[in-house]
């Protein structure tokens, strides 16, 4: 059995502390990113702030439109019906047609200034999952039937 000399172990000890620092490194690296992410964010969200825009709730779906007024005294639940999703829309001009109706664009909220680096990892993965299971082409079988 041969044993290791004081210089051996010092060796050791410098590189495991060197691994550490530069995993260190990489982390402070990865939250630098977050942080330069979550101020052009914030700049996003203010110019957004000062744009006038018409939003708007359209059923998952069906797509219809639920017209929505600013300061409605109308109850939720009789304008909305029970178990139906609904997205959150911003209503915008028809480029093909100016003096048509407005067409509703799907308002995306940028969530990776909020996440860690290890929940983009997760987020990530879960996309490339999501991806993978969406129906190539087509309309997907309604759920209980096969093709």
């Amino acid at each position: 059995m041969v044993e290791e000399t004081e210089e051996q172990k010092l060796e050791k000890e410098k590189l495991a502390i060197k691994e550490k620092i530069e995993g260190l490194k990489a982390k402070i690296e990865q939250y630098q990113g977050k942080c330069k992410l979550c101020q052009d964010e914030k700049e996003v969200q203010d110019r957004e702030e000062l744009r006038k825009k018409t939003t708007d709730l359209v059923e998952k779906g069906a797509g219809d439109r639920k017209f929505l007024k600013d300061g409605s005294e109308e109850y939720a639940n009789g304008v909305l019906g029970e178990r139906r999703a609904y997205n959150f829309v911003e209503m915008v001009a028809n480029k093909e047609d100016p003096n048509g109706d407005e067409e509703p664009k799907l308002i995306s909220i940028n969530g990776a200034c909020c996440r860690t680096p290890a929940e983009d990892l997760i987020w990530e993965e879960e996309q490339k999952n999501i991806e993978a299971a969406a129906p190539k082409g087509g309309k997907a079988p309604a759920k209980g039937k096969k093709k």
